[in-house]
């Protein structure tokens, strides 16, 4: 039994080269970002028809800013969701800026 053992130890056998493993496409966390918060500050701007418009601006400004950066990140394709965060963002600062007016000339 060991002469076997020792003859198939010496036997050439061919190397298979392994499956080339594909990397893992990246994941584009700031477009999700972005257009998740402009999506929240969009909404929270026109369900509290402009009373929350302390909360949205800071959100509505994120969007817009991680929109930006994540469709400058994105220069091969895909900065789709990006660019509709960045659209949102622009949208909300625009309309909450205009609703924290609206609300100051009331109160004026």
């Amino acid at each position: 039994m060991a002469d076997l053992a020792a003859a198939l130890r010496e036997l050439p056998c061919p190397r298979v080269p392994a499956a080339p493993v594909a990397a893992p496409a990246p994941q584009r966390v700031e477009g999700v970002a972005s257009l998740s918060l402009g999506i929240t500050g969009l909404v929270l701007l026109l369900f509290s028809v402009g009373l929350l418009s302390l909360i949205t601006l800071p959100l509505s400004v994120s969007a817009w800013a991680l929109g930006r950066t994540a469709r400058r990140r994105a220069r091969g394709g895909g900065g789709s969701v990006a660019v509709s965060g960045e659209i949102l963002g622009i949208i909300g600062t625009v309309l909450g800026c205009l609703a924290l007016a609206a609300c100051a000339v009331m109160v004026a």
